[in-house]
């Protein structure tokens, strides 16, 4: 069976319709890090040019990191599924930038999305504790390795057709990047240009500025 972290997404999006007040809501059932604390404000509030960003910042230090050690191959779907929920809190944050967030903004969270994923299969990777656990692993990575293609791909396509996205440097700089991880992740799990789209609910979320 493959899983697929929006299907846990889907269920969070009431945030997204929700404007930023002068502080970020929180994910239900998620300890906040004191370290994150910083970020859960926004001075100035919702209409600070900051807002979106420190919700980005905000959810990048939620973002789960951990790493597991397994040891057989009966724990590896759940260990899977695990990982994916563990980043259910960030990724509804990010969705929710995507949504309603200005250009660049969207440009940063879909980059954040990708990210979320490929760090996934990194941190998978590294709880195996023999190679023979990473071969019967790598099937199960496709899904967020083509979570992660489909971000990347989607910035390339939109920032092409709309280069307003990215009106500085910083932006430029990411979009270069999803571009070059877009490439290598075609060459090593030979996905198919396609119309690359993410759906959150039933309708597909656009970067449209």
């Amino acid at each position: 069976m493959r899983h697929h972290p929006f299907a846990h997404v889907v269920v969070a999006l009431t945030l997204s319709g929700t404007a930023i007040a002068g502080e970020i809501p929180e994910a239900s059932g998620v300890r906040v890090p004191v370290e994150c604390e910083q970020f859960s404000t926004i001075p100035g509030g919702s209409a600070s040019p900051a807002a979106w960003n420190q919700l980005l910042s905000y959810a990048a230090c939620i973002q789960d990191a951990s790493v597991g050690r397994i040891v057989s191959a009966f724990q590896l779907p759940g260990f899977i599924e695990q990982l994916e929920v563990a980043l259910v809190p960030s990724l509804m944050y990010y969705v929710a930038a995507v949504q309603n967030g200005p250009g660049p903004v969207k440009i940063r969270a879909a980059y954040q999305i990708g990210m979320s994923q490929l760090t996934l299969v990194t941190r998978a990777r590294m709880s195996m504790t023999s190679p023979e656990l990473g071969e019967e692993l790598e099937p199960m990575l496709e899904a967020p390795a083509k979570l992660a293609w489909s971000a990347f791909t989607l910035i390339d396509r939109v920032a092409t057709e709309n280069p307003e996205v990215a009106p500085d440097v910083v932006t430029q700089n990411i979009v270069r990047s999803a571009r070059q991880y877009a490439v290598l992740l075609e060459r090593v799990w030979s996905f198919e240009r396609e119309e690359p789209e993410i759906r959150t609910a039933v309708t597909p979320w656009r970067l449209s500025p």
